[in-house]
């Protein structure tokens, strides 16, 4: 509901680019109404309303490059890859019906736009989950093209000793369904004092390192939350967040280096 008024005004813009045979050749006109449309919520969000969550200001963006990759002759997925959606599920220890019907409803709507593009849930609950044959199941019934299961680390509801054999069993689980891609959502934070009521910092990098290596034997891509807030390259002019983001982004450059020299 708080976008509501955006929404109006990019259905417009998106039905008359889909009705538009030349959208490509009117491609800066659209742009520019779509502009028209978000800047104003990245104005409110970004620099008046205050104590708001990053997503508020990137959902606008993420629509705007919708309607980029709209009136892209080349379809750059740069502009746009896919579909999250955001309202996550804990897996206890399976998913209910309603979250594989919501799934599904909007993946059949995503894909009318353009079947193309992909679509990425992040559920929680991966100690809990059970991955056997009535999981396999349901993730052969889920139309999802990725899931990346939150390593719970930072909410210390798990450890990166205890990590490996939930993406074990997850491995085995999707190579069985062979439907949707297996990824983790590696969370990079830890809280100040209490989990859920206190401020995020950035996770010490000898952590953050052990928890790439427990989890990457067995999933296709990392994510992590996030990186916002908890990373800074140093001497970037738009620092954001806790000064040590610095030394995390540094312990990962470092790794990352290491990895693929």
């Amino acid at each position: 509901k708080n976008y509501r008024y955006m929404f109006c005004g990019l259905g417009v813009v998106y039905l008359a680019t889909g009705l538009d045979k030349k959208r490509c050749e009117h491609g800066l006109i659209y742009m520019l109404l779509a502009s028209l449309c978000v800047v104003p919520y990245l104005i409110y969000y970004g620099f008046v309303f205050e104590h708001i969550p990053v997503n508020y200001q990137m959902l606008p963006l993420a629509f705007w490059c919708l309607e980029a990759y709209l009136v892209t002759r080349q379809k750059d997925k740069r502009l746009f890859y896919g579909w999250y959606l955001p309202d996550e599920l804990g897996i206890w220890p399976y998913y209910t019906e309603g979250f594989i019907k919501y799934v599904n409803d909007y993946s059949a709507f995503g894909r009318t736009l353009n079947g193309d593009l992909k679509m990425l849930i992040a559920p929680y609950g991966t100690n809990h989950l059970n991955a056997d044959d009535k999981f396999v199941a349901q993730l052969e019934s889920l139309d999802c093209d990725v899931i990346a299961y939150q390593d719970e680390v930072g909410v210390r509801k798990s450890t990166p000793d205890q990590t490996p054999k939930y993406y074990e069993a997850l491995r085995r689980a999707h190579d069985k369904a062979g439907r949707a891609a297996l990824w983790a959502d590696m969370e990079v934070f830890e809280f100040e004092g209490d989990v859920y009521r206190s401020a995020l910092l950035p996770a010490d990098p000898e952590r953050v390192k052990r928890q790439i290596e427990s989890i990457s034997p067995y999933v296709d891509e990392i994510l992590i939350y996030e990186y916002q807030g908890m990373m800074n390259r140093p001497g970037t002019t738009a620092f954001c967040g806790h000064p040590d983001s610095i030394a995390l982004y540094n312990g990962y450059k470092k790794l990352y280096d290491e990895i693929t020299k």
